[in-house]
């Protein structure tokens, strides 16, 4: 067991279906043809909205996939994107659309346990309003498709020619957003939010993780209720790296201790944050089938944070830790300063809400972090242009089977700043910044989606 391992967890963060870049693929299976029809779009009429079909063949057997479209900004803009009857499940999980400089990525996941039984289909359409009468192509930049055991299932990209091409549908008269995946999700029929963290739709910072730009504008109600929240930018099922010394692959979820993961609804984690003159508000979004906690600030299910106040982030700076967790045996919220900034008394209960919803199987937290509360290294009033280090850790532990009973893995952001050690060089960084923020893209970060890694 590592060092003080005991109260250094953090807040896990891993999404419904985000593992590492897939591995090995599965030679049982035939590859299957990826393509976009129509490839070509001729002369339009301006204004005039279109739909494109991603097809796919021999593709019976498919769990989920992810790919990237390119188009031309100067002849269309995307309008919309639905998903295809390929994967025909009503309870389908999908990634809304990131679209930046030319290029759409979209991904969708099975549940757990279900495989398309079709071998063609549709994947996905997508929609564009004609912005030129002059011709130009959309192209398939990527393709990534997944088996039921999170590997890749073999796949290749096929061209079509102009002679293949179908003309396109014209759509002036559909809706530009499919409410199935634009609406958002129903309220939860148990204890707290207005929204359901999946239907975040369009603020997703999907694939930009190593810089979070807070941004301000919203009124919090620490309450565990994160209905304002609706606007705030979201990362979630960050990749993390493993191994005690950093040396394993970036996964979304680390195994500790004879953990095992099976998948997304196992345990997946997402976070935003937000800020005023008078202080910093965190909310986390857990997905997970068991909560448990047994009266622990960090063995189990339970929210682990470290604050490096200067944003230099280097070499042995100080941390500042906190630990909050909801018992699963009376419903008591557990805040454990570990180490609160300058010898304060830390985290009060008016900072922190806790709620469980068992029908949504979803945990959220709220937390409040004041300017008095860091006052003591000079941050008595935030302000746009601000910048500090930041870890965050989810512990997850399950009730059955008794096994997986503690502390059992985790995800969040940058955790290796908690775990093993606490490491001021291993937190992300927080800028605040006075409007909407801009995603910083991370470099040679691909996060690929789907369902579940391999027990």
């Amino acid at each position: 067991m590592p060092a003080r391992i005991s109260k250094q967890n953090f807040y896990t963060m891993a999404m419904y279906a985000i593992v590492p870049v897939l591995v090995m693929p599965s030679i049982a299976f035939s590859t299957a043809e990826v393509s976009i029809q129509p490839a070509t779009i001729k002369s339009q009429t301006i204004g005039e909205q279109l739909t494109v079909e991603i097809k796919i063949a021999k593709g019976k057997g498919i769990a989920g996939f992810q790919f990237i479209l390119a188009y031309d900004t100067a002849v269309l803009e995307h309008i919309s994107m639905k998903i295809g009857n390929h994967l025909p499940f009503d309870d389908v999980f999908v990634v809304p659309p990131k679209v930046s400089d030319g290029t759409i990525r979209y991904a969708v996941a099975a549940p757990r346990g279900k495989l398309s039984e079709k071998e063609e289909g549709i994947l996905a359409t997508a929609t564009f309003k004609v912005l030129d009468k002059k011709k130009s192509t959309i192209k398939l930049a990527e393709v990534k498709l997944a088996d039921s055991n999170a590997e890749e299932f073999p796949s290749k990209i096929k061209e079509v020619s102009e002679s293949e091409d179908t003309a396109p549908k014209d759509t002036s008269t559909i809706p530009s957003e499919d409410p199935k995946t634009s609406d958002p999700a129903k309220t939860p029929t148990g204890p707290k939010p207005k929204e359901d963290p999946l239907a975040l739709a369009k603020k997703w910072q999907f694939d930009s993780y190593d810089v979070y730009e807070s941004f301000t504008g919203i009124k919090v109600k620490i309450d565990a209720d994160i209905g304002e929240w609706a606007n705030v930018p979201t990362f979630i099922g960050v990749q993390n790296e493993t191994g005690m010394n950093g040396s394993g692959p970036k996964r979304s979820f680390e195994e500790y201790a004879g953990g095992k993961w099976i998948g997304p609804s196992d345990h997946t984690v997402a976070f935003k944050m937000t800020w005023d003159p008078t202080a910093i508000y965190l909310c986390l979004i857990v997905i997970d089938d068991q909560h448990q906690n047994d009266d622990s600030g960090w063995n189990g299910d339970a929210a682990q944070l470290a604050f490096e106040p200067t944003g230099k982030r280097t070499k042995g700076l100080p941390l500042f830790l906190y630990n909050a967790a909801l018992s699963s045996n009376d419903g008591r919220i557990i805040i454990d300063n570990q180490q609160p900034a300058g010898g304060t008394a830390g985290l009060q209960k008016a900072d922190v809400a806790i709620a469980r919803d068992e029908t949504q199987k979803k945990t959220y937290y709220e937390f409040k972090f004041t300017a008095k509360e860091m006052s003591p290294v000079g941050m008595k009033k935030f302000k746009n242009g601000m910048e500090f280090g930041m870890g965050i850790c989810v512990g997850d532990g399950d009730n059955n089977p008794i096994s997986q009973k503690g502390f059992k893995g985790w995800g969040g952001w940058f955790p290796h700043s908690i775990v093993f050690a606490k490491q001021a060089e291993k937190t992300g960084l927080v800028k605040l910044v006075p409007t909407k923020a801009v995603g910083v893209q991370a470099k040679d970060k691909l996060v690929t989606t789907w369902a579940s890694l391999k027990k």
